[in-house]
């Protein structure tokens, strides 16, 4: 999926919760998980843990992704912000995932 131009206040706003910046962690490695598997990884109900990666996505942070069978959806970090390992470049702003 092509990434799109992000807009800085909405990048902020969806970095700027510890469970949101949780979700940035289990994912920096270029791995997908469905809402289901990232609420059980959190320690999370599921209808909250929809709402945290929805926030994600909105802000261009996650990419939305079918399953291989197309019936599951998965969330994934652009692999345009990942190129560097353990490293996620926004363009304005970089984050160091080991820091955080």
């Amino acid at each position: 999926m092509a990434t799109r131009r992000l807009k800085p206040a909405d990048v902020f706003f969806a970095l700027s919760s510890d469970l949101r910046l949780e979700v940035l962690k289990l994912l920096a490695d270029g791995r997908k998980m469905s809402t289901s598997e990232m609420a059980t990884a959190l320690g999370r109900k599921l209808d909250g843990t929809g709402k945290l990666l929805k926030v994600m996505s909105a802000a261009g942070v996650l990419d939305f992704l079918r399953g291989e069978d197309r019936r599951q959806a998965v969330f994934q970090i652009p692999a345009a912000y990942r190129a560097t390992p353990g490293v996620l470049d926004f363009g304005f702003c970089v984050v160091e995932v080991k820091k955080l």
